[in-house]
């Protein structure tokens, strides 16, 4: 069954692949042409409203030995999710899928893609264009939330055997590879072993309280996807040259992400350390590291190095205080479906 989780996830995130660059407070998209772009550096009111309402869950939190136990409101999938893994992701699917470059990029993917929703459709009873919610990725374990009533019980005890119940409202299939748990219906998680799945179901079901120090915590909660990521992550991702890595390995302690799709697509990286000199020696480095990007891309010259420095123009480094600074890139709706084509077109794009 895990197999279709990963086949979600990997849909999902067909629709965020497209997105993670180029910025600048006001984007130039043409000589006459300047729109406002919104980063998501804070939580919008309609975000606020969204977190409150889904803190459904009642948890009890120790604030002392002698004093009395609170009780808490959370988020169920927040609360589950695991502490102090190296990387974690919360993916606002159901809202990218219907969001203006969700709608271009499913209208690209033809024939191919909406038979492989069909077939996962047909064989788990589960549509994730219109049955997933979100997805949570963090450390090796996978949260999904949404509408599970649908799913084949039939051929998730082929794949995995048959369930085991567990706590008030779960079932637990696990085989040598995997464990999957179905909990009220409305969530699904995936993990190496039912044990961290029956840890999950406590949280869920108030036997157990959730982590003190979540990976992704609640205040995170904005945007589209939002999440962590450990330094070592990221300097894989980091060119060898100029030291970079080291660099960053010597400044920085996270990295916050978070992106939103709606409109013009945007992200913000969050980076910080508590040595204040080395964070700004890091964020000087990182703007010269861009600006030499965008000189290469400009000496290439031809349509592919034009829209590279098209897009680097717009990316930029933003100072937020002492031992903190963002890294803020965006992707113009426009330039995204004109790189898509043809099978964009019917896609009518917000003002």
């Amino acid at each position: 069954m895990r197999r279709y989780g990963w086949l979600i996830l990997a849909l999902v995130l067909l629709v965020l692949a497209s997105y993670l660059m180029r910025a600048g407070e006001k984007l130039k998209l043409g000589a006459n042409d300047e729109r406002q772009v919104n980063f998501p550096r804070f939580a919008t009111p309609a975000e606020y409203e969204r977190s409150s309402k889904r803190r459904t869950l009642l948890t009890m939190r120790e604030t002392s030995a002698t004093e009395p136990k609170v009780v808490e409101k959370r988020d169920p999938l927040l609360a589950v999710l695991p502490a102090n893994a190296p990387f974690g992701v919360v993916i606002e699917a159901n809202a990218i899928r219907n969001s203006p470059i969700g709608e271009m990029l499913l209208a690209c993917t033809g024939t191919a893609g909406a038979d492989k929703i069909a077939e996962l459709k047909k064989e788990t009873g589960f549509d994730p264009l219109t049955d997933l919610d979100r997805v949570a990725v963090v450390g090796e374990s996978v949260m999904m939330t949404g509408n599970f009533g649908g799913l084949d019980r039939a051929n998730m005890e082929k794949e995995l055997g048959a369930p085991t119940t567990y706590g008030d409202k779960a079932r637990i299939y696990k085989n040598d590879n995997e464990a999957v748990a179905v909990w009220n219906d409305e969530m699904m998680l995936a993990a190496k072993t039912s044990e961290e799945l029956q840890h999950s179901i406590d949280v869920l079901e108030g036997r157990k309280p959730p982590p003190e120090s979540p990976t992704i915590s609640e205040n995170m909660a904005y945007g589209e996807a939002y999440g962590k990521l450990s330094v070592e992550l990221l300097t894989r991702m980091l060119p060898e040259e100029d030291g970079l890595k080291d660099k960053v390995r010597e400044a920085i302690e996270g990295v916050e992400l978070h992106a939103t799709t709606f409109g013009d697509v945007a992200l913000v990286a969050k980076l910080d350390g508590s040595d204040s000199e080395k964070v700004e020696e890091l964020a000087r480095s990182l703007g010269g590291a861009l600006a030499l990007f965008r000189l290469q891309a400009k000496k290439e010259g031809g349509k592919e190095g034009e829209d590279l420095a098209e897009l680097l123009d717009l990316a930029r480094i933003e100072r937020q205080g002492s031992g903190t600074f963002s890294v803020e890139l965006a992707l113009p709706l426009s330039y995204v479906k004109k790189k898509l084509g043809p099978c964009a077109d019917k896609v009518v794009l917000p003002d």
